[in-house]
């Protein structure tokens, strides 16, 4: 399982870095008119994170607090009489729908500044990820479960010519309902992952080049890069990445985010060992799984991170009172390990090593 923290070598940002990014863009000409109202709104949202909730809001936090006003002032999604309360302190003398407005601005400032940040031609050298996959490691066909937007990990395995499937295939069979144009791009497909001695990649907040599109049926349909001879417009093509904190919860019962969530929780739950990397733990839903899996009998955890494991156990406490309470005991019994290290410093040893322990 990969966080964001695994990328950082590779030339991708950090959360804080993205968060910097996007407060700087809301100073650019541009968003200080006519949009001035768009930067004061994120401020307001800033301010009321730390007096609530008494903690510097990284954009993540922010974006989930504009998705439950956008959300709730429209009532299209969500009924909340508690975050309706706090619109009418937000909202002053400013009308209802101008609130929900902006919170819309603001969420569709994090996604672009996040897609932009991540985008395919920023990847640098991914040479070091051999250290975490060593191509004995890879001999096993393993199981990567990705909680990253940027295409890292492919690059890692497109250069070295590593078969894998990600969910997506190239049409062959014409009576497939979708748009012609997308023939030629590859379009979600979940069987491939029934496919046995194969890499699966569970991208499971979604991908900067993952698009939904509306099929000829009328229903939904998934495609991985928008085809370059598509007739249609690019603003029909909608991306398919998961942004937030807790908002995720409910983005995991949609599209195709749904079939990857099941697909995870079924796999993760066959699986006796798990390395975990670069990944900051503050995933409630992906948490909750892990304590399950951990519960099993036969199960053991690698953490590979840069934080000391004190660090880590803070944020598990703040996650789930259950894993802070099992934390010491499961680390005592050698069912967590935990390597202090950034990923290009490992040995593939630490790591096979801990696949063939009993």
């Amino acid at each position: 399982m990969l966080g964001s923290g695994i990328s950082i070598k590779a030339g991708m940002p950090s959360t804080d870095d993205i968060t910097d990014k996007i407060i700087l863009e809301l100073e650019k000409p541009e968003y200080r008119s006519p949009n001035l109202a768009v930067s004061q709104f994120l401020t307001t949202l800033e301010y009321c994170h730390i007096k609530y909730i008494n903690t510097i809001p990284n954009y993540e936090d922010l974006y989930y607090l504009a998705y439950q006003i956008g959300t709730t002032c429209d009532n299209k999604e969500f009924e909340n009489p508690a975050i309706a309360h706090f619109c009418d302190e937000l909202r002053g003398t400013v009308e209802f729908q101008s609130i929900q407005m902006k919170a819309e601005a603001v969420e569709n400032l994090i996604k672009s500044t996040v897609l932009d940040m991540l985008a395919l031609e920023k990847v640098t050298d991914v040479n070091y990820l051999q250290q975490l996959l060593p191509k004995e490691l890879i001999s096993y066909s393993p199981l990567i479960f990705s909680l990253n937007h940027d295409i890292v990990i492919e690059k890692y395995f497109e250069e070295r010519d590593i078969p894998f499937t990600d969910g997506f295939i190239v049409p062959v069979d014409n009576s497939i309902n979708i748009s012609t144009a997308a023939r030629n791009s590859n379009l979600w497909s979940s069987e491939t992952f029934d496919q046995i001695d194969i890499i699966k990649l569970y991208k499971i907040h979604g991908s900067v080049n993952w698009f939904r599109f509306e099929g000829d049926d009328g229903r939904d349909a998934f495609c991985k890069n928008i085809p370059m001879n598509s007739s249609r417009s690019r603003n029909s093509y909608i991306r398919q990445i998961l942004c937030g904190s807790y908002n995720k919860f409910y983005g995991y019962h949609f599209g195709l985010f749904l079939e990857l969530w099941t697909r995870f929780y079924l796999e993760i739950m066959k699986t006796e060992r798990l390395i975990i990397a670069g990944y900051g733990f503050m995933d409630r839903a992906i948490n909750n799984v892990l304590i399950k899996w951990l519960f099993k009998d036969n199960t053991k955890l690698l953490i590979i991170n840069v934080e000391q494991p004190e660090i880590t156990q803070k944020k598990i406490a703040n996650s789930s009172s259950i894993w802070f309470n099992k934390w010491e005991k499961w680390i005592d019994n050698r069912k967590i390990e935990y390597i202090t290290s950034p990923v290009e410093k490992l040995t593939k040893t630490s790591i096979l090593d801990f696949i063939n322990s009993a």
